[in-house]
């Protein structure tokens, strides 16, 4: 029984730390929660965050609106634009 807390105890050392590195990556990654949203649907998955250590963003013209484009900083090549509604 002792040895079952041990592992469980560990086990939740190791949840936490993850969950904390998540954490630091989005914050340090400098894109808002929706934009690291890559697919649209509304949600921010986990690997969605893990992915935005490895995207960076900058301004776009799009028919004459100042968008954001999210891209891959390893190739340059865009994951997504955002513009402005209306």
């Amino acid at each position: 029984m002792r040895s079952f807390r041990i592992v469980l105890g560990v086990l939740g050392l190791v949840v936490a730390a993850y969950i904390g590195i998540l954490g630091l990556r989005a914050a340090r990654s400098g894109l808002t929660w929706q934009e690291m949203d890559s697919d649209h649907d509304g949600s921010t998955t986990i690997g969605e965050v893990l992915n935005a250590g490895d995207v960076g963003k900058r301004a776009v013209e799009r028919f004459g609106k100042t968008c954001v484009e999210t891209f891959w900083l390893e190739d340059g090549l865009p994951v997504k634009v955002v513009c402005p509604a209306g």
